[in-house]
């Protein structure tokens, strides 16, 4: 008989769910805790995806769980509702720390095809080193570009945790997103599944999302310069020129990294000024431990800035 159960994909952790016919308990479980599959969908073969958003508290509560992407079955998208709603965040753990905030995750409802005499994975797998995120890698011409997605892999956990035998089960759309990720992965360990005390392999899925859009940058480590204001400008300069520079960049280990024009202002000499005061932007690094080194929280982050030069020829006296 085939062991149903449901994946829950999201970054930086997540949790296997398996299939229940019991309803699901009314105590607080951790974060990423097994999920029972509704029996109205396990009964009926019935698969798809829940994608979630959820605000993590510095109480350790999940709040403000809402489906902004149904699966498709009302059952489906209400079960990993309630699930979510009932874990726990625990804000001294370096690695469950990351939930704090807002966040979506997917919750991948499926029922594997197991070839027969073939174990079913049991246990919890547990994410192990750093958190698994590829943003760092994100290819530049993609984030020139503004390309986002999200590439669903699918690959093999063995009994020594690693990955093996990776693939993508669902692109983004974009190869070099797809391959990207799945040169990512490679380097992803897990604590493995066990089985009346050994470990053993199993299939596992998780979801690389790439997105451009961030809330809010780290601070400025150091006061940076006024850009507009610091470039001789002068009302010749802008004749004739819509005068508005956008400069898309990365920010790296702190630094302002990958400084280029994202949208000119008419002026070679005024896009290459933005640029090059841009590339001189500190910023506050926050680090976290994770098995006892200290990795980024913000390992890498894209930010778009617009500098209207007219607005130092508003400023003169």
């Amino acid at each position: 008989m085939k062991r149903l159960f449901a994946l829950l994909l999201l970054l930086p952790m997540f949790a296997w769910a398996q299939t229940s016919q019991v309803p699901a308990p009314a105590q607080e479980n951790s974060f990423g805790s097994s999920c029972p599959y509704p029996e109205t969908a396990r009964t009926a073969h019935i698969e798809g995806s829940t994608t979630l958003s959820y605000r993590g508290t510095s109480g350790g509560y999940v709040e403000d769980v809402k489906v902004i992407g149904p699966s498709g079955h009302a059952d489906l998208d209400d079960a990993a509702a309630q699930c979510m709603s009932r874990w726990k965040i625990n804000p001294n753990d370096p690695v469950d720390k990351f939930n704090l905030g807002n966040h979506t995750i997917m919750i991948v409802w499926n029922i594997p095809d197991a070839a027969p005499g073939t174990p079913p994975p049991v246990g919890k797998l547990t994410i192990i080193g750093r958190p698994h995120v590829c943003m760092e890698y994100y290819p530049l011409a993609e984030a020139k570009a503004g390309i986002q997605g999200t590439t669903i892999l699918r690959f093999t956990i063995t009994d020594e945790g690693k990955v093996r035998d990776e693939a993508v089960d669902q692109s983004s759309g974009n190869a070099n997103l797809d391959d990207t990720a799945l040169q990512c992965v490679r380097h992803w360990l897990y604590r493995p599944a066990v089985e009346n005390g050994k470990p053993l392999s199993v299939p596992w899925k998780a979801s690389v999302i790439w997105k451009l859009e961030v809330a809010k940058p780290p601070p400025f480590a150091e006061p940076p310069r006024d850009c507009v204001n610091s470039y001789p400008v002068k009302p010749e300069d802008l004749a004739g020129i819509d005068g508005t520079t956008e400069i898309t960049y990365d920010i790296v280990e702190g630094e302002a990294r990958h400084v280029y024009v994202a949208r000119s202002s008419g002026s070679t000499r005024l896009d290459r000024a933005a640029v090059e005061c841009i590339g001189t932007r500190r910023f506050v690094r926050e680090f976290v431990i994770v098995n006892g080194k200290n990795v980024d929280k913000i390992p890498w982050m894209k930010i778009r800035e617009r500098m209207s030069w007219g607005d130092a020829l508003k400023t003169e006296k």
